[in-house]
């Protein structure tokens, strides 16, 4: 797979050097380290337009519970059951194109709507940290109750079976990108801060001359970001009371 990302941490670190060279003369760059702090720096992520995958797997099947009644008596058993499982929903984003912040990214995409229309156990937003493979994964609980009736000297299980969906999407979005950036240059030797740089972070991308992947609005920075997203949830449950031999 092909992959378009420009590392934003590596060009402040680069942008940082470059300030310090011209304030400080000749230095060499292994005998110090820079610290970018992002605080001051705010992304706002477009609606992401999805494009659905064709699926390639059956939906899955799990058992979740199974409880087995077995009545000695030669009368008929009454039994009341109380099922409460909690399985988990796990929604893996990969960017192929845009930006990272070193090794992070810290983007916040809205949930596509076929997902939110399955399933409320995303919420309306996944939140993508790790630009390579970003896991996130929230809980949903599935419960059950009733009462079984078990024949004289008969055995009844009660199961209960949560089928889960599989959807792949590939993905497209704009991140506005806004606000400063500050960058912190230290001596290896001596630990301690040698000088304190602050910018504007398209001040900052348009002097690093990027050919393509962003684009300069005043003092905004905009990304074209694409990726990959798969959402993998439980759709249906089933509970099933059968008498076994």
């Amino acid at each position: 797979m092909t992959q378009e990302r420009t590392d934003i941490e590596e060009m402040v670190e680069t942008w940082a050097w470059g300030s310090f060279l011209k304030s400080h003369g000749k230095a060499k760059l292994e005998d110090y380290s820079i610290s970018v702090n992002w605080d001051k720096l705010k992304t706002i992520a477009d609606k992401p337009e999805y494009t659905k995958q064709i699926a390639q797997a059956k939906n899955n099947s799990q058992v979740v519970y199974r409880s087995t009644f077995l009545n000695s008596l030669n009368t008929e058993q009454q039994h009341a059951f109380n099922i409460e499982r909690t399985t988990t929903a796990v929604a893996t984003t990969t960017i192929t194109k845009g930006y990272t912040k070193g090794v992070s990214l810290g983007l916040s995409l809205s949930v596509p709507g076929d997902v939110v229309s399955a399933t409320v156990g995303f919420g309306y937003e996944t939140h993508v940290d790790n630009v390579d493979e970003s896991t996130e994964e929230k809980s949903m609980t599935w419960s059950s109750q009733g009462t079984v009736s078990v024949p004289p000297r008969k055995k009844v299980a009660v199961e209960m079976e949560v089928t889960e969906d599989k959807l792949n999407f590939s993905f497209k979005t704009k991140v506005k990108m806004m606000g400063k950036v500050v960058a912190t240059i230290r001596h290896h030797k001596e630990n301690e801060s040698v000088m304190v740089v602050e910018g504007n972070i398209a001040d900052i991308v348009r002097g690093a001359n990027l050919r393509k992947g962003a684009t300069i609005q005043g003092r905004t920075v905009v990304w074209e970001i694409e990726g990959l997203s798969t959402f993998r949830f439980g759709v249906q449950q089933n509970t099933e009371v059968k008498e076994e031999r």
